[in-house]
């Protein structure tokens, strides 16, 4: 899959204040600045503004992931893993792979939401301003929209309502398995 990213970060005291996420192989470029919008440009053509889709209920959404880590798909004994199965059957649609494309995907209004349940900073670091600024949410897995980069995981939507409607559904049970 020729999906491969290279994102670039700016931090302000420790806030994503600029993102850049390009794609070589597809010659696609995301990129964002606090206040500036969210923008999309493609083979060389002039950059379009881009949002995210209009609200719609998990029922009615699709959600993005790069895969089962860290869910109770492949849950290892003594975990507390998050339901991605329950997200999964609770949505319309589910699709799995693309890594970092998927944020573009929810930034074009192509996708409902984005599970992302392993992240590092430097992996976080562009995305958040190209998903704010085409008007998405951006949290941890706890709902922490305040130490974003540093929260270890990136699940994003394209409203406020599914967000909130994700998170619930994917809270773990607090009984390890």
């Amino acid at each position: 899959m020729p999906l491969i990213g290279t994102l670039i970060g700016v931090l302000k005291n420790g806030k994503p204040v600029v993102g850049v996420v390009h794609f070589p192989a597809l010659q696609e470029t995301l990129y964002a600045a606090e206040g500036l919008r969210c923008w999309y440009r493609t083979n060389g053509n002039d950059p379009v503004q881009i949002r995210v889709s209009k609200d719609v209920s998990l029922k009615e959404a699709t959600i993005t992931t790069t895969g089962i880590h860290r869910s109770d798909v492949l849950a290892k004994k003594g975990t507390i893993p998050y339901r991605l199965s329950q997200a999964a059957r609770k949505a319309k649609k589910i699709r799995f792979g693309g890594d970092c494309y998927l944020y573009s995907l929810l930034c074009q209004g192509r996708t409902h939401a984005v599970i992302e349940p392993i992240m590092n900073p430097w992996d976080v670091a562009a995305l958040i301003p190209c998903v704010e600024e085409a008007g998405g949410i951006v949290s941890t897995l706890g709902g922490d929209e305040d130490n974003i980069v540093f929260g270890g995981s990136l699940p994003t939507s394209c409203h406020r309502t599914l967000h909130s409607e994700l998170l619930e559904t994917l809270q773990p049970t607090l009984t390890p398995l």
